[in-house]
């Protein structure tokens, strides 16, 4: 696989060591959170942990666990006094560090539990409408520095590329899990829409997003019909729940915007990203990359024929991921044509709405990628592939157990 090389970085100031553990503790997830030359990581910690609350999530790891159990945890730690600590303190610090989505939070039983969080999807997600100027301009930095690295080598990735609505008529090839339609008629919980924080965060850097002036673009979905996004949402002071109706409205009006349908990656998707190659830090990221398109599980490519282009260009313009262009090659009115990088192209289909000549086809790919069932089999199958199949498994059964280090 093809990365970018890492920028020349300066040397890292310092920080409580603390810190440099729960960077060390959070590079362990399946998306990990990797150490760079100038530190930048740990700014980015320092912004969202006090010391106290660092060393805390020390005694977190990827499998929820109760105050209780992570209370139990850190009375093992030599580092923390926990004689001036007690339970109640520790649930109501990993109360805070949720509502500052810094980690997890998730419920069994009705009684809370809590998680480590990787940087993305996570972290920054979480900050939500609360994002502000310093961290999204960190995060920026530590994409640059060695993040980016990370979150594309890992594979799957948390998200995968789906046909846009359009193309998708009743004679149109494709599996349930590749329909946005299928997708959105089987969520049995509430739908929302919420301000989109990668456009948000470009907003706060002083670069607006060049594809469309709206925000409230991504969807949470939810399976449980009990679920009320309005007192279990932390993060997002502006959300619009949605009906399945309205939802539709919302896929169509993306599409005309020129906006990539990207759910996460499972059967049963819990959020549903509409994505430019401007702001978003999947697309915008991997744009740089040199073979983008290897990285994206999509099932469906571009097709050309020049004898039908009618060189209108609509196309280059909606690709948000720089794989059309133009050529010296005439079509059928002696204009040029374009050129179909199939590096870059992830079979969205935003190209072939509006190519009103059908020079371009919605092609199905002849070896077809299932995504997992569910989120927990996503990250599973992110660390077979990041560890191999039996150090994976034998961490998950030391964390389920409780005989890992913490």
């Amino acid at each position: 696989m093809d990365l970018l090389p890492s920028p020349h970085q300066s040397q890292s100031q310092d920080y409580p060591q603390v810190f440099r553990q729960l960077q060390q503790h959070l590079d362990q997830l399946p998306i990990g959170f990797p150490a760079t030359t100038s530190g930048i990581e740990l700014r980015i910690l320092t912004r969202l942990f006090t010391p106290l609350e660092a060393q805390i999530s020390l005694s977190l790891n990827l499998l929820p666990s109760s105050p209780k159990q992570v209370w139990h945890r850190i009375q093992k730690q030599k580092e923390l006094q926990t004689d001036e600590l007690n339970l109640q303190m520790i649930g109501d610090i990993l109360s805070t560090l949720a509502k500052k989505g810094a980690i997890m939070m998730g419920w069994r039983k009705s009684i809370p539990v809590y998680s480590n969080a990787m940087l993305a999807i996570g972290m920054f997600e979480f900050q939500g409408d609360f994002m502000t100027k310093e961290f999204a301009g960190d995060v920026l930095q530590y994409m640059d520095e060695g993040f980016r690295d990370e979150f594309f080598q890992q594979s799957p990735l948390q998200v995968r590329p789906i046909p846009t609505k359009g193309v998708l008529t009743p004679e149109f090839p494709i599996a349930r899990y590749d329909d946005i339609r299928e997708i959105i008629n089987h969520v049995t919980g509430p739908i929302s829409a919420v301000n989109c924080v990668c456009k948000c965060s470009q907003d706060l850097l002083g670069n607006p997003c060049k594809v469309t002036n709206k925000r409230l673009w991504c969807l949470t979905l939810s399976y449980d019909p009990k679920y009320d996004p309005n007192t279990a949402d932390f993060f997002h002071k502006e959300r619009k729940i949605l009906s399945k109706a309205e939802t539709f409205d919302l896929l169509t009006a993306a599409e005309k915007e020129g906006l990539v349908l990207q759910p996460s990656n499972s059967q049963k998707p819990i959020f549903v990203c509409l994505c430019c190659g401007d702001c978003c830090g999947v697309l915008s990221e991997a744009k740089k990359l040199p073979k983008p398109a290897q990285f994206f599980q999509s099932n469906y490519f571009i097709s050309y024929s020049a004898t039908e282009c009618i060189s209108c260009f609509r196309c280059v313009s909606r690709c948000q991921m720089d794989a059309i262009t133009k050529n010296g090659t005439q079509g059928v009115n002696g204009r040029n044509g374009v050129t179909i990088d199939y590096d870059r192209c992830i079979g969205c289909g935003l190209c072939v709405t509006t190519c009103k000549s059908q020079a371009l086809q919605l092609i199905r790919k002849a070896i077809q990628n299932s995504p997992p069932k569910d989120t927990t089999r996503l990250y599973i199958k992110i660390l077979e592939g990041k560890m191999g199949r039996f150090k994976a498994y034998r961490m998950l059964f030391q964390l389920l157990f409780g005989v890992a280090p913490h």
